[in-house]
């Protein structure tokens, strides 16, 4: 995603699945003191619209993550502050020491339907725990929108431009027969 301001025109759907998912299994946070890494931050809105209305006001700090640097460069511009930060990260890449062990939650909302490596990135969400943290994702698995995506890739007229449907714009969990909305 390159264009945060496009971005926020159609990410409603994250605000209101978030909603219901909290509402049926609230999530345990830390009560004081709170380390919070939001991973796939996008514009920084989602960090500041859905996740720092829901966490305890005494966190600590909560930090977004984001691969695209366009994004967090936009995040750090609108929505940085003492207790907000935004940081550049592929969670499918190498985790900076100084971030291991670091975090009492980590969060992540309609991301991880996007990680191709989902070993390495879970791998890596559980190296930033700290050592009684606690992680909230939500992700899609079957959606009809990706089916719609490998529809529209064996048409002539859109092919070229999903040449890799399945490792792009489609989520590893869409062919898988479990459970499509699971909790833990």
């Amino acid at each position: 995603m390159q264009d945060p301001k496009a971005y926020q025109q159609v990410n409603n759907m994250q605000s209101r699945d978030l909603e219901v998912i909290l509402k049926e299994n609230p999530f345990d946070w830390k009560q004081k003191d709170a380390r919070i890494m939001d991973i796939g931050c996008g514009d920084g809105s989602a960090t500041i619209g859905l996740w720092k209305k829901r966490i305890p006001e005494s966190f600590m700090t909560i930090v977004g993550s984001d691969k695209s640097e366009v994004c967090v460069n936009f995040a750090k511009n609108n929505y940085e502050s003492e207790k907000v930060k935004f940081i550049t990260l592929d969670i499918e890449g190498k985790i900076p020491d100084d971030l291991k062990e670091c975090f009492d939650h980590v969060v992540s909302n309609y991301t991880f339907h996007w990680v191709q490596r989902q070993e390495k990135g879970f791998s890596n969400i559980y190296d930033m725990l700290s050592k009684d943290g606690k992680c909230l994702l939500i992700f899609l698995g079957n959606c009809n929108c990706f089916e719609n995506y490998r529809t529209l890739s064996r048409t002539t007229k859109w092919h070229s431009y999903l040449k890799d449907v399945k490792t792009k714009f489609m989520s590893p969990y869409h062919d898988s027969q479990a459970s499509t909305y699971t909790t833990y």
